[in-house]
């Protein structure tokens, strides 16, 4: 991730209230999903697994923020943990396809969270 975009979402945290902490999580998962892209266009294995490795912990993070009083919750566990899958598949495989898949699944939840 480039210094101004990691300077950007550390402006960004120290501002946020918890649901806003959600938000930038997503935006972080989303910064580094194009990263991964560009490096797959370019064919650098190394950026694209490092891209999508801090695509995980992106999810990882997000996981740790739920809320389980909240049924809600558990499913938007299970989706991470797929999503987080995808995102492994995608290493291994060398394929951004599945990266892809998660990238459209977390998109939803984010359009939800950024409306809520």
């Amino acid at each position: 991730m480039k210094k101004e975009q990691i300077l950007e979402f550390t402006r960004r945290i120290s501002q946020a209230n918890r649901r806003g902490l959600v938000v930038v999580i997503y935006d972080i998962f989303f910064a580094y999903l194009a990263e991964a892209g560009e490096a797959a266009e370019r064919k650098d294995q190394e950026a694209y697994k490092d891209a999508l490795r801090g695509g995980q912990r992106a999810v990882g993070e997000l996981m740790q923020s739920l809320d389980f009083s909240y049924e809600l919750a558990v499913e938007l566990y299970r989706i991470y943990v797929y999503c987080r899958d995808l995102l492994a598949g995608a290493i291994y495989k060398q394929d951004i396809a599945d990266a892809r898949t998660a990238e459209r699944l977390m998109r939803r939840r984010y359009d939800g969270f950024v409306q809520a």
